[in-house]
């Protein structure tokens, strides 16, 4: 999935002043007891369960359990996402992270951004929810 895309689809992007052109802000709704599929253009941070919102650090990479799960675990509760899928075609690699069961440790824990030769590349993924509300994920700065 392209910048490009993600921009003309409405996201608030930016360069954040390091030639990545990954970064910004936004909202994705998880809808209920469905496969969706998302992408979050956070190459940087995680979820502060303590004070319930993002931490853009710099430093700890954005990976489905520390960005995702850990904000949907904290507003929603456990359980609310059974299954989140990703094929990163540049490094011919399917990541499969299954709550409860992946150690946060694992490659399935895969990254929201990844390097691929000189490119930055978001990590297009599928999420199976449970939950039989709709899920708001924000994302950024």
């Amino acid at each position: 999935m392209s910048i490009l895309f993600l921009a003309s689809a409405g996201y608030d992007l930016y360069g954040g002043g390091t030639g990545v052109s990954v970064g910004g802000r936004g909202t994705v709704e998880l809808e209920p007891l469905v496969w969706q599929l998302i992408a979050v253009p956070i190459q940087y941070g995680f979820w502060r369960t303590d004070l319930h919102q993002h931490e853009h650090d710099g430093v700890t990479v954005a990976k489905f359990k520390n960005y995702i799960l850990d904000q949907i675990e904290d507003l929603y509760g456990a359980g609310k996402i059974e299954v989140a899928n990703t094929y990163l075609g540049d490094v011919q690699a399917f990541y499969s992270f299954v709550p409860g069961v992946t150690p946060e440790n694992s490659p399935h824990n895969f990254q929201l951004v990844y390097t691929d030769n000189d490119s930055e590349e978001i990590s297009g993924f599928w999420v199976k929810s449970l939950h039989t509300d709709v899920i708001l994920l924000s994302w950024g700065e």
